[in-house]
């Protein structure tokens, strides 16, 4: 579903989102009092079916350990590339030790990275020099697997080449941590690091770590066996699916609401999807309140199968006071058109100034518009051009917002400069 400045809601058939933010702008107590004195319905949304949470919630032991076979390393693919290939600054990296409170010194990791392109490059002994190098970074990190496992998640983030966040995870995998067990199926399933019968290798890690209880591997195995279109192997993808939820994992409670609500796999069921959905937001994942605010705003699980403007909106503001970015660019667009609370476009601005906070690419757009306009809003043609920007580096490939965004910055024209001078 395409976002945009009229009535749409976006990002509806997301997966579960993972931005979140502090909701601190003194509006939204605001909007919470203005939302209860308009909380009767006149569309009679119906109440979800109770969840079945007497399900018995298991427990994982994240301390047991896998039992993955010690394989060599391969010679990887890494002969033309350099430390900046995989540390694109150092700055970065030491910024981003501090964040991620890793106490290895940006030295000493540098060291260890420079040791891994050196082996990988030697003439002989390749898989000598190589076992040498998981040595010295079992000893660096004086046999930590969970420090481990964190540094090689930062170096799968701070370079799309994914050589030696693989090399990381397999140590720490293969002493039977099982996290980086399970990253390092990941990789090998997704990336291409040059393993012969990586796949293979992938999917035996994963079913190893399902008959441990590890609860995101119920959901890439659920995935995996979704992709059959043998009815057996779909049952059993729910299966993992229920498993996942009962472990704590809210994702798997959102992706089951989405089948239900789809009738994909299952009948479509609203009822059912809106107990998942809110199953998902119990554990934690606010966008639950947000895709059962968007099915009342379409119909859906409403008793009259009509839009219930008023629930939806309840839903949404639970959403994104609990800092579901989505819901916060949708409550604005409430407040906007009035839809099932009273209108208030200043604090339309507020939300959307929240979503764009977190670089929203919808909210960013229409913020700039009002910015533009002088509309709700002190006119700044400064911050708008700004934010329009930022929309375009934003949007990815969703090319609907950088067109508008662009033609918005044409309309502005080019900036204009300010000069200053000191007498």
């Amino acid at each position: 579903m395409r976002p945009s400045h009229a009535t749409q809601l976006s990002g509806c058939s997301r997966h579960l989102a993972t931005r979140k933010v502090a909701t601190t702008v003194a509006g939204i107590r605001s909007a919470r009092a203005i939302h209860d004195s308009t909380k009767t319905s006149t569309g009679g949304s119906k109440e979800p079916i109770p969840a079945n949470d007497n399900a018995q919630i298991e427990k994982w032991d994240a301390d047991k350990r896998i039992k993955i076979e010690r394989r060599p390393f391969y010679k990887l693919p890494v002969a033309r590339l350099e430390t900046a290939d995989f540390v694109p600054r150092l700055r970065n990296l030491e910024k981003a030790l501090t964040i991620m409170n890793l106490q290895i010194p940006s030295e000493n990791l540098m060291q260890l990275v420079t040791q891994f392109l050196l082996a990988n490059r030697a003439r002989r002994d390749v898989h000598i020099e190589l076992e040498r190098w998981r040595q010295a970074v079992l000893d660096a990190f004086n046999g930590d697997l969970k420090e481990i496992t964190r540094t090689a998640g930062l170096f799968a983030k701070l370079s799309p080449k994914k050589f030696l966040a693989h090399a990381f995870y397999k140590v720490a995998a293969e002493e039977g941590y099982q996290n980086a067990a399970y990253q390092y199926a990941v990789i090998m399933g997704t990336s291409s690091v040059g393993v012969p019968g990586a796949m293979a290798q992938s999917l035996a890690i994963i079913k190893d770590l399902v008959a441990l209880g590890h609860p995101q591997s119920h959901i890439t195995l659920s995935d995996i066996r979704m992709q059959s279109s043998s009815k057996e192997s779909q049952r059993y993808a729910i299966e993992l699916l229920e498993k996942a939820w009962r472990l704590g994992e809210a994702a798997a409670a959102f992706r089951l609401g989405n089948m239900y609500r789809e009738g994909v796999v299952v009948e479509r069921d609203y009822a059912q999807a809106i107990v998942w959905y809110d199953r998902a937001s119990e554990k934690g994942a606010p966008e639950g309140h947000f895709m059962v605010g968007n099915m009342y705003s379409h119909g859906q699980g409403t008793a009259d199968g009509k839009p219930d403007d008023v629930a939806a909106f309840g839903r949404m503001e639970r959403a994104a006071l609990a800092g579901s970015v989505e819901a916060q660019y949708n409550l604005g667009f409430f407040y906007m058109e009035g839809k099932g609370v009273e209108k208030n476009p200043s604090l339309t601005v507020e939300y959307w100034s929240l979503a764009s906070a977190e670089r929203f690419p919808v909210a960013m757009l229409n913020l700039a518009k009002l910015l533009m306009e002088g509309k709700f809003v002190t006119k700044d043609v400064r911050r708008a051009r700004s934010l329009l920007e930022a929309a375009i580096a934003s949007s990815g490939s969703d090319q609907f917002i950088a067109k508008q965004a662009n033609m918005l910055l044409e309309k502005l024209g080019p900036e204009k400069k300010s000069w200053c001078s000191v007498m």
